[in-house]
């Protein structure tokens, strides 16, 4: 049985993804102070980052939770990376942490914004910083291997790769940048009317975009 995982303020939901049956639901946290930032998921388990520094397991078979308090600030971008879970920080850190033990590995210091958003291709990392900057991340030696400043005027996500080419999107500035996905030398711009925020997913060649702008799902070509 394939599951979707989901989560509204303070609670995680288990459904049926094929009848959006509702399997299981735990209240993670109690208010703003301990809401859930992120989720991501593997094959074992799912890790929800809690405001704050924690990191909330809960094991896909037994469904026990086990709970890490990992750093002094917030998580509002993890993935999953082999044995390792990485999670961009509020105050501009990025940590490489070990998935049994959730402690810090390695971690790169990008200055005090936060790392908003990452996205990983293959065995590269992609992550975007409230300060405009975009940064490319070999994950074998978990160094900078290329970056970009003023990536875009306000805050941004990394969306995903198109072909040779890495998109961006930012909701508040209402526009989608193409990027050379090896030296992040900007292609191309595409302006769009979106509001301040929004999800995207990226298939062959084309981008779904939701935003509070759009009455449902919109569809644009990348190439």
């Amino acid at each position: 049985m394939v599951n979707t995982f989901i989560y509204d303020f303070c609670t995680l939901y288990i459904l049926n993804q094929r009848n959006y049956e509702l399997i299981g639901k735990w209240q993670l946290g109690h208010d703003l102070s301990s809401d859930i930032c992120g989720i991501a998921v593997d094959d074992d388990a799912i890790y929800c980052s809690i405001r704050n520094g924690k990191i909330i397991t809960l094991d896909k078979q037994s469904y026990q939770i086990k709970e890490f308090v990992i750093f002094g600030s917030s998580m509002w971008s993890i993935k999953t990376y082999n044995q390792y879970l990485l999670a961009g920080t509020v105050d501009g850190k990025l940590l490489l942490l070990d998935k049994s033990t959730l402690s810090i590995e390695k971690s790169l210091n990008w200055g005090k914004k936060n790392i908003g958003s990452l996205h990983i291709s293959g065995e590269t990392l992609y992550a975007a910083s409230h300060d405009g900057k975009l940064f490319k991340i070999g994950m074998e030696s978990f160094e900078v291997e290329a970056s970009a400043k003023n990536a875009h005027k306000k805050m941004f996500d990394c969306a995903g790769i198109c072909e040779d080419m890495l998109v961006t999107v930012s909701y508040p500035c209402s526009e989608i940048a193409l990027w050379n996905k090896d030296t992040l030398e900007k292609i191309k711009v595409i302006s769009t009317p979106l509001k301040l925020s929004g999800c995207t997913y990226i298939e062959n060649d084309f981008m779904y975009i939701s935003s509070r702008n759009i009455l449902g799902i919109g569809r644009i070509q990348l190439n």
